[in-house]
């Protein structure tokens, strides 16, 4: 899909935090504001108002950087639709997500709005990543990402092999679809599923471009479960 010269102004970030640990906030935001590619707004999302130690520490970066604009939910949402605010008052067409505890290599957004312009069919792009700890360890790298759009949808029958936090998309594509539908999980698999049924073809960067936070959920058996995310109920 082609990306006019209006399209290419910038980049709307969106990220939504509820519960996250300072620290890991703190990394993540600042990898957002270290990009090489500078033009863009950052919308954060806070989905838990409650929680002033994390709007503290989002409002004490909005004040550095006006390309911050703050969401506060009046109560909690839920990510899918928080993502959709955001969506909803991006000013740019391009459209790019990150989480709250990840942390994005400064190379990202650049390698994106590249490939974007080069591969004008695509209009969903996500990148490969890095597993890393509570403590910042590399604990593995992805694997091989799809070639062609046939690799894609073969795979995508079987498991969601698109790293959310990773993904550059255009709004216009999103919001034809609905956005993200409110689930309590996998919106974003339901979303890429969706788009591939509407034949929109899902590009990938093989390019190790984001940190991608593992977390150790204690569960009820006490056994643990390592997982990207935790959703809290």
């Amino acid at each position: 899909m082609k990306l006019g010269e209006e399209n290419m102004q910038g980049i709307s970030v969106i990220m939504s935090t509820y519960n996250e640990n300072v620290d890991d906030l703190e990394k993540a935001i600042e990898s957002i504001l270290s990009q090489s590619y500078r033009k863009f707004e950052f919308i954060i999302v806070l989905d838990n108002p409650s929680n002033t130690e994390l709007y503290n520490c989002i409002k004490k970066y909005s004040e550095a950087d006006d390309r911050i604009v703050i969401i506060k939910n009046s109560e909690n949402i839920g990510l899918a639709l928080s993502l959709n605010k955001g969506i909803e008052i991006a000013k740019y067409e391009l459209i790019a997500r990150m989480d709250a505890d990840d942390i994005s290599l400064p190379e990202r957004f650049m390698r994106q709005v590249s490939f974007l312009e080069e591969n004008k069919d695509v209009c969903i792009v996500a990148t490969n990543k890095i597993h890393i700890d509570e403590n910042d360890k590399v604990i593995s790298y992805g694997g091989m990402l799809p070639r062609t759009f046939r690799d894609t949808i073969r795979a995508m029958k079987y498991i969601s092999i698109i790293c959310h936090p990773s993904v550059m998309f255009l709004r216009s594509v999103v919001k034809s679809l609905d956005g993200y539908r409110d689930f309590p999980a996998s919106q974003d698999y339901d979303l890429w599923l969706r788009a591939i049924s509407e034949g929109l073809n899902i590009g990938f960067i093989d390019e190790y471009l984001i940190k991608y936070r593992m977390s150790l959920i204690i569960l009820p058996t006490g056994k643990l479960l390592s997982s990207g995310y935790v959703i809290s109920i």
